[in-house]
């Protein structure tokens, strides 16, 4: 043993085999421990310490000298101290720590622990199951960013408060991150990654691993991969192209391959990278962001507000959302779905919007855009220089060197610099951001927005200027009516116009100006309680607002208290049980933003509001109703309620009303009237039967009272309802609906085809249209004039027709119908009915059965489907139901509808016309021969069977083929819907000869093919091998599915073909 300490030189300190003690001096001194357990210090300079053999102890030294310190054989412990070091543990279990400085560190063979402690570090754990940490980051001095190896074997990496690099290597590795962004790289072996703190990258390589990116923003990364990866990020699994499963936890982004990748996101914002390959890329919910990659992809961003980035390519685009059809600058041509962001390339690209709300960012080079439209934006926030956007001219220069075209953009983001923003005719929003930006509206309502601002803004509208802070710097506002402040405390001014302040989070002070000026909480994050008549908000973020000249009111999506004052207030309370007072003044609540019908009544004061809340007015005199069924009611004031679309149902009350229906079929309600009423539709207005004059837009339909009034109606279709009393009803033009309810009424239909309505009657009626007289199942007598159709009731209806075409419904009961003259339309409805067409052409129908029927026209009996049996006299023409049924002409000339369902229709003796079935979108293909066809499929099978004279078949609901011929033979012809033969339509009794017609203007090329002695092919597609038939016509000997599939099958094509367009043309064969 020995002990040796060098001097102020350059020193050279030999050990013995024994446990040595060697220090250095103040030179760069080298020193070998030799055998033995030794202690090497260095002390100061650039010191070289060699352990040898034996468990040793080495210390690089407190100076920042660059020492070099090889551990050698043995358990050693090497701590480089200050000083960019190089520490190397050799042989064997050592403790290796880099102490401060950069400091490189190799573990070599063995089970090490390795820490950098401080510095940017890099740590090479060699071979052996090694602890490897990152420096530390708990003291002012620590941290930094170190690389992390952890070579063979099962190692421990954990990074540090930086962003690291942890390589695992071969082996089950566990790798951390620990703080900030760090990238961890599995290596082969099932390891373990936890990102920790950080937006961190993950790789697992190959094996099955275990990737957690804990906290932050993390992203998995394949594109290492040997094969195409498999991705959920919902179901948190991938298969890693390497053959085996990663488990996936707290992952936000992903990156596939270069090979054929499925990548599906989750509920979270994602970004998904399918790299090269031909990618499917599905966001999921949330606002995500999708690279394809070179290659076909397709990018679907599923629900949310989701963005296709193109940055990466390596030429022009061109993307069109419109078409969902992009050229990727990669040579790939992508498929986009649910897309409604694009982030062009670096050079001169195309970017096409859709209907909806695009956002675009050009990037460098001259790019066109163009928003569709929508409400589209542009952004120019990442330019590196000032843009000058002028959406009127549609020219933008881009900051970044190029000139972009602009066309139906609405909204404009600019850059960090001076930008000039010009809007156009439209409501456009701009967002300045940094710099002292010009900003003009130009037309329309525009918006300025500093949501985005580090400070608290002051922005006066009269003045045209707003500060900020160095976020926003000093802005120049022309023509701008509406401001979004920042979530700071804020001070927002209005002008002359009508201005709309959305102050935020923040105490604001918002002052309105002239003009009717609302403040929007839409946005706040709790309930709000805004007060017009002290003046003060409490804006659910916390803060309170102070509120002058404001006269509107956005509410929250949560319990608003909203409170007017003296003038006349608007309120919108939106989501939520709202309590609302409007104060002195004629106040308005408005709800055209419900998402479901509303129902209001001012008069108690409650309103159901489209939400599923309920909300209390108080102090209110108007209704603006939403886009669906309203029932508004109004109160003792002077109300205007205003339906909007819908079908509303507006009441007045007391005094004098406007009542605007809107779009829609809208009611005027009279049935709570204390006297008789007087509605007008024409001239539009209504005595109330309260005392009021009520002025009438767009209504329909009107209501009366129970007692004696006087409805008229316009020349709409229109409804009408006297109530209870001796009512005057006249629809006036239009096909109306006259509804008498108790009393002696007087029904006039007017011009049109008008109809008495007894549905609600409580008791059986008895109505003849040739007398005009009907006992109306309520104890009074009506008189009926110019009615031409009639609706039953629920019990044992009379109802006999006139000299006209009418339509007779006689409803639940067994009623007795009798069509008179004309050409009459007759529903019996359940019930064992007596129907009697008279004379003319008369037609009963069963399509509102409930199951199928059974018709038979020859013995004049029908089973309903109703379970009731109906007799028939004088009926030439059925209608059947939805079901499967099976109806019978007579001898006469017959119209047979079969409408749904698997039916049979026989015509019988006389020129019959049968009509089997309606087209529906099921499709399936059929093999003929060596060719495939595709074909058209049907709902059901049908069966068609002539008489004797010339029938027609019509085959489609829309009429879209028919076949006429003379049913002299048995020859059949089936017609074959989805896949081979499980439906279509047959059509008994048609020969050789007949004539097949094709419906005029349907554009198609059509192709008739023999398959065989017996069997022909209609379709289209004259030239293609693989023809889209839309039909298969085969003539065959006997009925049966199985013969008709026999058929089909197992033919070869031959050479009857015709080709061109055909247009109302007949063509023949045999």
């Amino acid at each position: 043993m020995v002990f040796r300490r060098g001097n102020s030189s350059n020193n050279l300190l030999e050990g013995t085999a024994g446990e040595d003690q060697l220090y250095g001096s103040f030179g760069n001194d080298t020193l070998l421990g030799l055998g033995g357990n030794d202690l090497l210090q260095g002390d100061q300079g650039n010191d070289s310490l060699d352990g040898g053999a034996g468990n040793d102890l080495l210390f690089g030294g407190l100076d920042s000298g660059s020492d070099t310190l090889l551990g050698g054989t043995g358990n050693d412990f090497l701590d480089g101290g200050s000083g960019n070091d190089s520490l190397d543990g050799g042989d064997d279990d050592d403790t290796i720590q880099g102490g401060q400085g950069n400091d490189t560190i190799r573990g070599g063979t063995g089970n090490d622990v390795l820490s950098g402690v401080s510095g940017n570090n890099f740590i090479d754990g060699g071979d052996g199951n090694d602890f490897i940490q990152g420096a530390s980051g708990s003291d002012i001095n620590g941290g930094g960013v170190d690389t992390l190896r952890g070579g063979a074997g099962e190692d421990t990496i954990l990074g540090n408060g930086q962003s690291d690099l942890l390589y695992g290597e071969d082996g089950n590795d566990f790798l951390d991150g620990g703080g900030d962004n760090d990238l961890l790289d599995g290596g082969i072996g099932d390891d373990s990654l936890d990102g920790n703190i950080g937006n961190d990258t993950l790789a697992g390589g190959a094996g099955a691993d275990n990737l957690n990116g804990n906290s932050g923003t993390d992203l998995v990364d394949y594109l290492s991969s040997t094969a195409a990866v498999n991705v959920n990020l919902a179901t948190g699994s991938a298969s890693d192209g390497f053959g085996t499963t990663d488990t996936l936890i707290n992952i936000e982004d992903a990156a596939g391959s270069d090979f054929n990748d499925i990548l599906i996101g989750n509920t979270g914002n994602n970004r998904l990278i399918g790299n090269a390959g031909n990618d499917s890329l599905d966001g999921g919910a949330g606002n995500d962001t999708l690279t394809g990659g070179a290659g076909n992809d397709t990018l679907n961003g599923g629900a949310g507000f989701d963005r296709v980035d193109y940055s990466s390519s390596t030429a022009a685009v061109n993307v069109n959302l419109a078409t969902s059809i992009v050229s990727d600058g990669l040579s790939g041509t992508d498929t986009l779905l649910n897309i409604e962001e694009v982030v062009g390339s670096a050079f001169n690209d195309i970017l096409i919007g859709n209907t909806g709300n695009n956002f675009f960012i050009g990037g460098t080079g001259n790019d066109s855009i163009d928003g569709g439209a929508g409400t589209d934006r542009v952004n120019y926030s990442s330019s590196t220089g000032a843009v000058v956007v002028n959406l009127t001219t549609g020219i933008a220069s881009d900051g970044l060197g190029g000139t972009d075209t602009l066309l139906n953009i609405e909204d404009v983001t600019g850059s960090s610099f001076n930008d000039t923003l010009i809007g156009n005719t439209g409501n456009n929003v701009f967002v300045g951001g940094a710099g002292n930006d010009s900003i003009d509206g130009g037309a329309g309502t525009d918006r300025v927005d500093y949501s985005g601002s580090t400070g608290a803004v002051v922005v006066n509208l009269t003045t045209g200027i707003a500060t900020g802070g160095s976020s926003v710097g000093t802005d120049t506002l022309i023509n701008i009516e509406d401001v979004i402040g920042s979530t700071f405390n804020d001070n927002l001014t209005g002008n002359a116009a009508n201005n709309v302040f959305v102050g935020g989070p923040g105490n604001d002070t918002i002052d309105g100006g002239d003009g009717t000026d609302r403040v929007d909480y839409s946005s706040s994050i709790a309930g709000v309680t805004v007060n017009l008549a002290t003046g003060t908000a409490s804006d659910g973020f916390g803060g309170t607002d102070s509120l002058t000249n404001i006269e509107e009111i956005v509410g929250s999506s949560f319990n608003d208290s909203l409170i007017g004052n003296t003038a006349n207030n608007l309120f919108v309370g939106g989501v939520g049980n709202d309590t609302i007072d409007g104060g002195a003044g004629t106040d308005q609540i408005d709800y055209s933003s419900s998402v479901a019908g509303v129902t209001v009544n001012l008069s108690s004061g409650t309103a159901s509001d489209g939400f599923s809340d309920t909300d209390t007015l108080s102090n209110l005199e108007n209704v603006v109703g939403s886009n669906f069924n309203d029932n508004l009611t109004g109160n003792a004031a002077a109300n205007l309620l205003n339906g909007g679309i819908g079908n509303d149902t507006l009441t007045g009350g007391a005094g004098n009303d406007t009542l605007t229906g809107g779009a829609g079929s809208d009611r005027a309600d009279y049935a709570s009237s204390t006297s008789a009423v007087n509605v007008d539709l024409t001239a539009g207005t209504a005595s109330d039967g309260l005392g009021g004059i009520d002025t009438l837009i767009e209504i329909e339909e009107a209501l009366g009272s129970s007692f004696n009034d006087t409805l008229t109606g316009n020349t709409a279709n229109n409804f009408l309802s006297g109530g209870s009393g001796n009512d005057s009803l006249d629809g006036g033009a239009g096909n109306d609906t006259v509804v008498g309810g108790a009393g002696n009424d007087t029904l006039n239909g007017g011009i049109g085809s008008d109809r008495a309505d007894y549905s609600s009657s409580l008791g059986g009626v008895i109505v003849d249209l040739a007398t005009g007289t009907a006992n109306d199942g309520l104890g009074g007598t009506d008189t009926l004039i110019s009615i031409e159709e009639v609706a039953g009731s629920s019990f044992n209806d009379t109802l006999t027709g006139n000299a006209g075409n009418n339509l007779l419904i006689g409803g639940a009961g067994d009623d007795i119908i009798n069509g008179g003259d004309g050409n009459d339309f007759i529903d019996g409805g359940a019930g064992n009915d007596i129907i009697d067409g008279g004379l003319g052409t008369d037609q009963v129908d069963y399509s509102s059965s409930t199951a199928g029927i059974v018709v038979d026209l020859g013995t004049g009996t029908a089973s309903d489907g109703f379970s009731g049996t109906d007799t028939l006299a004088n009926v030439e023409n059925v209608t059947g139901s939805a079901f499967a049924d099976r109806i019978t002409g007579d001898a006469g000339n017959n119209l047979l509808i079969g409408n749904g369902g698997n039916d049979t229709l026989i015509g019988g003796a006389g020129n019959d016309t049968l009509i089997g079935v309606g087209a529906s979108s099921r499709t399936g293909t059929v093999t003929v021969g060596t060719s495939t066809f595709a074909i058209r499929g049907f709902q059901e099978v049908d069966i068609l069977t002539g008489g004797t004279n010339n029938d027609r078949f019509i085959l489609g609901g829309s009429n879209e083929f028919y076949y006429l011929g003379s049913g002299t033979t048995d020859a059949d012809i089936a017609i074959i819907g989805q896949e081979t033969s499980t439906t279509g339509i047959f059509a008994r009794d048609f020969n050789a000869g007949d004539l097949i017609q094709v419906q005029k203007g349907l554009g198609f090329i059509y192709r008739v093919e023999q398959v065989g002695a017996n069997t022909f092919i209609f379709g289209t597609n004259a030239v293609s091998t693989s023809p889209s038939f839309l039909d298969l016509i085969g003539v065959v000997i006997g009925t049966s599915l199985s013969e008709v599939a026999g058929t089909l099958r197992d033919q070869t094509n031959a050479t009857l073909t015709f080709r061109g367009q055909i247009s109302g043309v007949a063509q023949w064969f045999s």
